[in-house]
This record gives structure tokens, sequence and C-alpha cells, in this order.
């Protein structure tokens, strides 16, 4: 599919690519998008994944900053990923993250694949959820978990799946298992 004209979709859209989208136009998400495996957005447009929104990522190299021909999002223009939105890496084959996924995350990250998913660069999460529903997130030393004080902590909500690596900093984050 190629598009000329600027694609902004209703808060309660469902958006679903499995194939390429190819847009020479801005690319606005303020709702639920899900990129599949082979599902990718590229051309000369600008993408923005706005505070609240939902982007499930399929692709084993996550997303890129810049303007990499990798991943599921590969326009030209600017990448803009808010630390607000909710990022579900839900891949059937090992992931990396992609150097994308922005720092200072205050949405979530979902780790929903049945392998691994790689951070792909140091992040930090201050009052976000980290969800563990499959697999394996191997941080490794990347990811600092949490503020220096006891209110508005970040979360780690374990159903299944776990964390490979050491999380750093001296924070406070709460840690709830329901699996």
């Amino acid at each position: 599919l190629t598009s000329k004209v600027s694609l902004a979709f209703a808060s309660n859209a469902v958006i679903t690519i499995n194939g390429t989208l190819n847009t020479a136009s801005a690319f606005t998400a303020s709702n639920d998008i899900t990129l599949g495996a082979s599902g990718i957005i590229n051309g000369s447009a600008t993408f923005t994944l706005n505070a609240g929104a939902t982007m499930r990522i399929g692709s084993v190299n996550g997303i890129a900053a810049g303007n990499a021909a990798s991943g599921n999002i590969q326009v030209t223009g600017s990448r803009t990923y808010d630390p607000g939105a909710h990022y579900i890496y839900n891949g059937t084959a090992s992931q990396s993250t992609g150097d994308g996924l922005p720092t200072g995350l205050t949405g979530s990250l979902t780790i929903d694949n049945p392998t691994t998913v790689t951070l792909a660069a140091a992040r930090t999460m201050t009052t976000g959820t980290l969800n563990l529903k499959q697999g394996t997130f191997a941080a490794g030393t990347l990811l600092t978990l949490g503020n220096s004080t006891t209110a508005a902590n970040a979360t780690i909500n374990r159903s299944e799946g776990a964390v490979s690596g050491t999380l750093q900093g001296a924070n406070w984050y709460n840690i709830i298992y329901s699996g």
C-alpha cells in the first residue's frame, strides 16, 4: 500500500500491518497498532507514536531510531516514540528491542515472546511498568529501573517469563508475581 496523505488514526482505531506500508506523509498513532514480523512502515514520511498508544512489535530487529532501514518502522523522516506509550514485543523468534525503544519510560514495556527479547541499548524506566508474560527479557546491565524515592515507582509485573541480567541503580521499584 502506498499513501500520499497524512495518516492519523482515531484513538479507538485498531491498526494491523503485516506487509509494507509505503507512505510519503506523516503517520501518527494514538491508538493500538500491531506490526507483524514482516510489517513495515517506510517511505519519506515521519512516524509518531503518541503517549497512551500501544504498539505491538513483531520484527526480530524491534524498532530503530534515526532513519535506519531496520525493524518495523523504517521511515526516512523523523521517528518519535513517546516514553508514555506502551511497547509490546510479541514476535515468535528471538527479538532485539532496537535502539528506538525510548528511555525514561513512563508507559509500559511488555515481553510476550516465547523465546528471548534482548535490550539493545541502555534504558531507564522510572515510573513505568515492565510486564513479563512469556520468554526471557535479556536486559544484561542495560536496564535501570525505579527511582530514588518510594513514591511513583516503576513496577515489574510477572505472570510468566524472566529477566536475565542485573538491574541497575539503587532505586525503589515494585515487583508483582501473578503466575
